[in-house]
């Protein structure tokens, strides 16, 4: 009898869970995306069998990747199916599949969620023992009420408790754990792709997007990727292409830019950066798209051997590890996690690096794996290796070598490259917080010097818009609209190891300030209208029509009134009317907009003989009601023709 614990990770919402203030049908959806977003929305159990006798490894089992790329969804297997090609003369077979499901209609309380099993294949209480066959696969609120309350009242994970005692047939069992959360919520499923309403919400956590501005970036990007054949994000929110076909063409897309561009071409880079934004954004706008967000979905699993009671002799050393690991050179410590099997007691795997690094391996203990042999050397076993420093920016390699008891050896090669701490487009993002404004959006959209090597989930911006203390947002997009309230901005883009958790700024000084402003109103000239000289006597020429647009002052797009509006003055800044001066007087507001008159001062007026130019200089400003802030000069160029 086995007790596994399953913990899934899910958004913490504790700073977003206020209700107060909204009327009954906001709070209502609110509550309900905060439902969705602190729980787990399904987690399936599955159990899968393979008779290979192999004594310290399962068989391999296919990736996540490869099993999507095969088009196999479990949820429509029968007991005892088989799949895939065979390992070690047979193929693993599905035994059991249940589901937990999220009842958000029942749940009251983000804090405590409602799971029922929605879908069952086979019987799962058969590999569990005969007093927890109600109890083989549960959420634990006790539990996750614990772990909330040793991180201070914050809900980031949900515990799942499975009961499992393996049957007597020998072989590899497979306690595999798929789970789907929300942490990305794209439009809802329920509505047609060409009726989501364009006020609707999507989520990044608990960072809120309209769809009408998704959709803007989107048309945006579309026009900037004009010349390169792209999938139709509208046939994927109809359905017309999958989720994989979609994938496939964004894919060919990018392969075609590198194909046909010159190698570290920066306006390649900046083009395969749009691709994988739109591909971004379709999927966020594409109802139901955003459960294939890597962000969205896990999966582990558990090895359970069962074997006869005979030990089996010393099976061949393996090594397994990733390939490769990418860093900053910024980063204090590195650690690599391998597992090595079979277990020598009283040898550790040994490593060397090319250049040299101060590198050495740590016992971490037994890998994840349960075995029905008491013989400890017949489990594999967790490792890692440490660097207790920072790695100066360049290539290693790094090589493992382990052997089993009689002296059979292995070797494991990993490619571990180092990287710059810092962004390509550094003087972008100062621009952006240098230079932001109430009520617009501060957007920031870092490209690290890592050459597309590692996944945008690792970063983290940590944008603080005056005094408000919010969790940094994970990814390599933020944008967020400044309240009229905030004196300053200060943005740090940060880099997360995914193996030490330990966080590295790529900002050359520490984190980037900026005082927000007030920006200009906007001035339009294109309905000027000129009233010329009838009167000799009366030498002025009247300019009328000038529009003052009053700028954004606070967000949700709170504008400044007329009475805001200030300081406006025209300038003669050119004349050329031969034998006159040109004077601007008694600028004013009028019916329809603002005007000015014109003073011609010379001789008299002779009909047909006067003919010129003037340019003039308008200027205004606007002051921010809500804080007093003052804008700059709002400024635009008339270009008045004078005929009498």
């Amino acid at each position: 009898d086995r007790l596994y614990e399953v913990i899934v990770g899910v958004t913490d919402v504790s700073t977003a869970d206020k209700l107060e203030g909204l009327d009954p049908a906001e709070a209502a959806e609110k509550l309900r995306n905060l439902i969705k977003l602190a729980n787990v929305q399904e987690l399936d159990y599955q159990i899968f069998y393979h008779p290979s006798n192999t004594p310290d490894r399962a068989p391999l089992f296919p990736s996540d990747d490869s099993l999507r790329k095969m088009r196999i969804d479990f949820s429509k297997f029968t007991e005892g199916q088989e799949f895939g090609d065979p390992v070690d003369g047979a193929r693993w077979k599905l035994l059991a599949l249940d589901r937990l499901e999220l009842q958000v209609d029942q749940v009251t309380d983000y804090r405590r969620p409602v799971y029922k099993p929605t879908l069952q294949i086979g019987s799962i209480a058969r590999f569990a023992p005969p007093n927890a066959a109600d109890s083989a696969f549960i959420y634990s609120q006790d539990r996750t009420d614990i772990e909330a309350q040793n991180n201070g009242g914050r809900y980031k994970k949900r515990f799942f408790v499975v009961r499992f005692q393996p049957p007597g047939q020998p072989g590899w069992y497979k306690l595999r754990f798929a789970s789907r959360t929300n942490r990305i919520l794209g439009v809802r499923t329920d509505v047609p792709p060409t009726e989501v309403p364009l006020e609707e919400k999507v989520y990044l956590g608990t960072v809120q997007l309209k769809v009408k501005d998704l959709l803007q970036v989107r048309k945006n990007i579309v026009e900037q990727l004009s010349g390169i054949p792209i999938p139709s994000s509208d046939d994927l929110a109809t359905g017309k292409i999958t989720i994989d076909e979609f994938d496939e063409q964004i894919q060919a897309a990018i392969n075609r830019i590198k194909e046909e561009s010159p190698a570290d071409d920066p306006k390649a880079t900046e083009r395969i950066r749009r691709l994988e934004l739109y591909s971004y954004l379709a999927k966020l706008l594409a109802p139901g798209a955003a459960a294939f967000f890597d962000q969205n979905r896990a999966s582990f699993a558990i090895n359970v051997r069962v074997v006869k009671p005979n030990i089996p002799p010393p099976s061949d050393p393996v090594v397994y590890a990733q390939d490769a690991k990418y860093i900053f050179d910024r980063l204090p410590r590195v650690e690599i996690p391998f597992t090595a099997s079979p277990y020598d007691p009283a040898k550790l795997p040994a490593v060397r690096s090319n250049p040299n690094l101060p590198v050495k391996v740590i016992d971490v203990g037994p890998a994840q794996q349960a075995s029905a042999s008491s013989d400890p050397t017949a489990q594999a076993r967790n490792y890692k290796l440490v660097i207790e420093q920072s790695v100066p920016a360049g290539d290693y390699e790094l090589v493992i070598t382990h052997a089993n008891r009689i002296g059979k050896t292995t070797e494991k090669t990993i490619q571990l490259k180092s990287f710059e701490s810092k962004l390509e487009n550094l003087d972008d993002i100062r621009a952006n917080v240098e230079n932001c404004y109430f009520g617009t959006e501060l957007e920031i959209l870092p490209v690290p010097a890592d050459g597309k090597k590692i996944s945008a989930g690792q970063y983290l911006i940590n944008a603080i818009i005056g005094n408000e203390q919010s969790q940094p947002v994970r990814g390599l997009q933020y944008r967020r609209e400044i309240p009229c309230g905030a004196n300053s901005v200060s943005v740090d883009i940060l880099w997360e190891d995914p193996d030490t958790k330990e966080r590295v700024s790529l900002l050359p000084n520490g984190p980037l300030q900026g005082t927000p402003k007030q920006r200009p109103p906007k001035i339009i000239t294109s309905d000027v209208k000129f009233d010329q000289i009838v009167d000799p006597r009366v030498p002025v020429v009247v300019v009328k029509n000038i529009k003052i647009l009053p700028p954004i002052i606070d967000v949700g797009g709170a504008k400044a009134g007329p009475n805001d509006i200030f300081d406006f003055k025209v300038v003669v800044q050119k004349a050329d009317v031969s034998g006159y001066k040109v004077t601007a007087l008694n600028p004013r507001a009028a019916a329809g907009g603002y005007e000015v008159d014109l003073r011609l001062d010379g001789p008299p007026l002779r009909r047909g003989k006067v003919e010129g130019n003037v340019t003039l200089i308008v200027s205004a400003k606007a002051k921010n009601k809500c804080n007093g802030e003052v804008s700059a000069d709002g400024k635009a160029v008339i270009n008045v023709p004078i005929t009498y």
